[in-house]
């Protein structure tokens, strides 16, 4: 995400940030060693995803046409031809009005497609071996209409592309991708389909976009697929590369299925819930791969409830002012370490110069936050809320991420599937940043990073381990069981010097090892990294004295 996941108050930021940069993890167990129930920590979820509409309709699924009562178009530069009613065209720009199935084919160099129906209307809109290219603003544009169904014929090859400068109507315009919907949108069939944003975005809507089926390839200067409503993928082949984000909704992302190819992006996956089933997805990003966030509507609403700047406390002396300038009365303040001066921790203290704030513990410049770490770009912080979730049930996931690999600004849960993390190489993100609560309840777990990389887990029902393995970008990883069964393995996207694992074929107490390029590094299922004194900063942390694991 923009702003890291990791939430510490102001006053605790040179504390935390030590007692994070020593951080390993390990899964809660109850006192008798069990595993506790995966439904313990299940209220601290603010989102029942049971009231989330994650079905898929007949008519999303069917692809299923009559060409013989179509409205046919043939696109072409010379003259768009036409055969039926509901459709008229105007110099290089076709629009269709009315309800009905619509089937497309041939080409425009410049030109566009628009959809201006009523509002109840509905519109099954067909490309056959379909290009279309608008150097001036979006090559289809669904300006009004009950929903658009959006069919790629089977075997045929489409085209979507548009021009780096848009012509606006004003302000208002907030046309901005090269398919650009207001209303509900739906794509199916087992067409291909390329979409070149070279303006901002891809693929944009306001309302609902569902896919069904279709083969992908999407490239485009800002998000590829971007949204305010629910991003729903059944099926579908996705090959994505943009420069910021590949799928961004403000509300929730759910992907039921589909092989998802993100070669490059800012980051991957973003929604205020992202909710993955089953399918294949690899992705790699300079950022977070997986997001949950609240849109930048929800935090602007938010933080304009926070006090302003002229409300808060005026600090002074290092103690905070009544509203009257005057100091609270002795006994309300705790005392400063003898010796300690205004703004430095008491000696003894100080952080490792490697810590977050400078070399040798330097304390941030009065009013200013540390640049990257735990609070994001430019010391902001985003905001943490129970609706926020990554909920991943099944599927096989391979993600790479520059900061954060899974990044919830509230909840994660990890129930099924086989989910295997990168990154990052550095700095204070992790292969796995919450706020709130973390739960690996099932499935399959390899993560690797950076120390500060992994942060402890709070009732997960399955046995999780944190360990210091060490290895470089390429190298093969790979978990096997006590016996030398391989549970998973895969190729380090990022260099890492600790990995988090959990598998159901691993119970609490067992061993097992981490193989790089071979190499075995022993663990035992439900321990982790002990912290020492000032350990424990985050969920399900332990205290006790660093140590490594063994080396078999």
């Amino acid at each position: 995400m923009k702003q890291s996941g990791m939430r510490v108050m102001v006053g605790c930021v040179l504390a935390g940030a030590l007692a994070i940069l020593l951080a390993g993890c390990t899964g809660a167990q109850q006192a008798d060693g069990s595993a506790p129930d995966a439904t313990q920590e299940t209220a601290n979820v603010g989102v029942d995803v049971d009231e989330l509409d994650l079905d898929f309709t007949d008519r999303e699924l069917d692809a299923s046409y009559d060409e013989a009562s179509a409205t046919k178009a043939t696109l072409a530069d010379s003259g768009i031809q036409m055969q039926g009613s509901g459709a008229a065209a105007e110099g290089s720009t076709l629009t269709l009005s009315a309800a009905g199935t619509y089937l497309l084919s041939g080409q425009l160099s410049n030109g566009s497609i628009v959809v201006a129906a009523g509002d109840q209307d509905k519109l099954q809109v067909v490309f056959s071996n379909v290009t279309v290219h608008n150097e001036s603003g979006p090559a289809l544009y669904v300006e009004n209409a009950d929903k658009v169904f959006l069919t790629l014929a089977e075997g045929s090859e489409n085209a979507l592309s548009d021009g780096a400068e848009y012509q606006l109507d004003g302000e208002d315009d907030t046309r901005d991708a090269t398919l650009f919907s207001r209303d509900d949108f739906a794509i199916n069939g087992t067409g291909a389909l390329s979409v070149t944003g070279n303006y901002k975005h891809a693929i944009c809507f306001n309302d609902d976009l569902v896919i069904t089926g279709g083969t992908f390839a999407v490239t485009s200067v800002e998000d590829a697929l971007r949204g305010k409503d629910c991003l729903k993928v059944a099926d579908g082949t996705f090959t994505v590369n943009a420069g910021d984000d590949a799928f961004h909704t403000d509300a929730c992302l759910y992907m039921k299925g589909g092989t998802v190819d993100v070669q490059a992006c800012y980051e991957g996956y973003e929604g205020e819930q992202v909710l993955i089933d089953g399918g294949t997805h690899t992705i790699t990003a300079s950022d977070d791969a997986l997001n949950a966030a609240l849109s930048d509507s929800e935090e602007t609403s938010q933080e304009a409830m926070q006090p302003q700047e002229d409300q808060m406390p005026q600090m002074q002396d290092g103690a905070p002012k009544m509203e009257d300038g005057q100091q609270p009365p002795d006994g309300q303040m705790p005392e400063m370490p003898q010796g300690a001066q205004d703004g430095q921790m008491p000696e003894g203290d100080q952080p490792p110069a490697d810590a977050p704030g400078g070399q040798g513990g330097q304390q941030p410049a009065d009013g200013q936050m540390p640049q990257g770490g735990p609070f994001g770009q430019g010391g902001q912080m985003a905001q943490s809320s129970s609706s926020c979730l990554i909920r991943i049930n099944g599927g096989a996931l391979t993600l790479t991420a520059g900061n954060d690999g899974i990044d919830s600004n509230g909840n994660v849960e990890i129930n099924g599937g086989t989910v295997l993390v990168s990154g990052p190489d550095a700095g204070m993100d992790g292969s796995l940043d919450y706020d709130l609560s973390a739960q690996i309840n099932g499935g399959t777990v390899l993560m690797v990073g950076s120390v500060g990389s992994t942060q402890g887990l709070s009732g997960s029902a399955q046995a999780v381990t944190c360990g210091s393995v060490r290895g470089t970008q390429g190298q093969a990883v790979a978990l096997t069981d006590a016996s030398g069964s391989v549970l998973a393995t895969f190729q380090a996207g990022t260099d890492f010097s600790q990995v988090l694992a959990s598998s159901p074929e691993i119970s609490s107490g067992q061993t097992f090892s981490i193989l790089v390029d071979g190499q075995a590094t022993e663990l035992t299922a439900g321990e982790g990294l002990d912290m020492g004194q000032n350990g424990g900063m985050g969920p399900g942390m332990k205290g006790g004295g660093m140590r490594e694991a063994a080396t078999a």
